[in-house]
């Protein structure tokens, strides 16, 4: 199995990890749970050399990689089964992105 493939499943879970009829604990323990898996299966990774001058290096393509495809993925099927056009869907999805940001 690949690590974008796992890292996408664990996005999975993440996402079902909430329900709006579950304790609030619940489902931060969930969520902590896929943070978790996350970490364990290598979505991001840090490296450096004590030996060198050189920064630490981040690595997060896995995690960018499964976001981004799920995303797309997400993208296309919303558009194909509302009839409308994906630039339409992206818009959707930035207002509504911006009215959550604006509650926080």
């Amino acid at each position: 199995m690949s690590l974008d493939r796992d890292v996408a499943h664990v996005l999975l879970d993440l996402m079902t990890a909430h329900s709006d009829d579950a304790p609030g604990a619940v489902n931060a323990m969930a969520s902590q749970t896929a943070f978790e898996r996350l970490n364990d299966i290598g979505a991001v990774t840090l490296t450096w050399d004590d030996e060198t001058d050189e920064p630490p290096h981040l690595e997060v393509t896995p995690l960018l990689t499964a976001t981004g495809f799920l995303l797309r993925t997400l993208l296309l099927y919303t558009a194909e089964r509302s009839g409308r056009e994906v630039v339409d869907v992206v818009a959707a999805l930035r207002t509504a992105v911006d009215e959550h940001l604006e509650q926080e």
